[in-house]
């Protein structure tokens, strides 16, 4: 199952990255079925935990952001409908979490969260993550109304445009948030070394260890 998903990451992957380079001197990147919107800076040191809007995961439960509190997350702004970048997103966060140890592997949360407030309700966010065998003891996927979709993606610094069809045109970009909520790292490049993202995320924990022993719990 590894090897399929690395397959078809590559595959996707290369295709993004050759239209990318064609269309470079042209402005944003383009493509039938694969559009894509450039990421802006995200507001630097702001925390996502300080919004407070609602929102619902697969399950059903209302939470706040805030509630990821405590300890690092990978995070996107994807939608269930779209037919290859948020599966590519979804694919590449999963390569990330696989190429963690074990022991990091469960104390990163793993977070989508849905663009397309109009039709990814709970149930069919929690057929996404069925349909891509999300180990929902690490994987959260989020509705929200489109003011705290427009906020989040505010704050991230992730454009997207809606087209009469409900379809979406956006940035692409998966986020490294600290037990804060404060962007650590962002991945704009679907085939860069999993290498960097991973060794931040041990990183952050390994500065929180080193917080707990010395007694400066935050």
């Amino acid at each position: 199952m590894r090897h399929a998903m690395r397959l078809r990451v590559l595959c996707l992957a290369l295709v993004f990255g050759a239209c990318a380079v064609a269309s470079a001197a042209a402005g944003p990147v383009t493509m039938p079925g694969m559009p894509s919107l450039p990421l802006r800076k995200t507001v630097p040191g702001m925390s996502v935990y300080n919004i407070s809007s609602s929102w619902t995961t697969q399950a059903g439960r209302s939470i706040a952001l805030s509630s990821l509190r405590g300890g690092p997350v990978v995070a996107a702004m994807v939608y269930t409908h779209c037919p290859d970048v948020c599966p590519l997103i979804t694919e590449r966060m999963q390569m990330i979490e696989q190429a963690l140890p074990p022991h990091a592997r469960d104390a990163v949360r793993f977070v989508l969260v849905s663009l397309d407030w109009a039709r990814d309700s709970p149930s069919q966010l929690a057929k996404f993550a069925a349909q891509h065998r999300l180990d929902m003891n690490r994987w959260t996927l989020l509705h929200g109304d489109e003011m705290a979709v427009r906020e989040l993606a505010n704050v991230l610094g992730v454009d997207f445009y809606r087209n009469d069809s409900g379809n979406f045109q956006h940035s692409i970009a998966i986020f490294l948030l600290d037990r804060d909520g404060v962007v650590k790292m962002q991945q704009t490049d679907m085939m860069a070394p999993l290498a960097a993202m991973t060794a931040r995320i041990v990183g952050l924990l390994r500065e929180e260890k080193g917080r707990r022993q010395q007694g400066r719990p935050r």
